[in-house]
């Protein structure tokens, strides 16, 4: 407490010291906000992980004998018939290289 001699003065300090108060509730909101968002980050790339790890260990799991696994993968599709239209199908030529010019 700083004793004050005019009222000026001390309304002076009271606007100084709320300005300072929003400043540093400002800064600690700023990093607060920061740190959650690296804490997010974190969190989302261990939980990916994780669900990673459980979709490859269910593709590998094995059932116990006579029992029908329906988490296993369906047979690969046949392959479709190619027509002209298809990408890839067409023959492509490839021009012969030019002699070289005389000077």
């Amino acid at each position: 407490y700083i004793k004050m001699s005019t009222p000026d003065e001390a309304h002076a300090q009271c606007v100084a010291l709320e300005l300072v108060d929003e400043l540093l509730l400002a800064a600690m909101e700023a990093v607060s906000d920061r740190a959650l968002g690296a804490a997010a980050v974190t969190q989302g790339v261990l939980d990916a992980t994780l669900q990673i790890a459980k979709a490859v260990d269910l593709y590998f799991l094995e059932p116990d004998p006579g029992e029908v696994a329906p988490w296993r993968p369906d047979e690969e599709p046949r392959a479709a018939v190619l027509d002209t239209w298809s990408r890839g199908t067409i023959a492509i030529r490839e021009r012969e290289p030019l002699a070289p010019r005389a000077a």
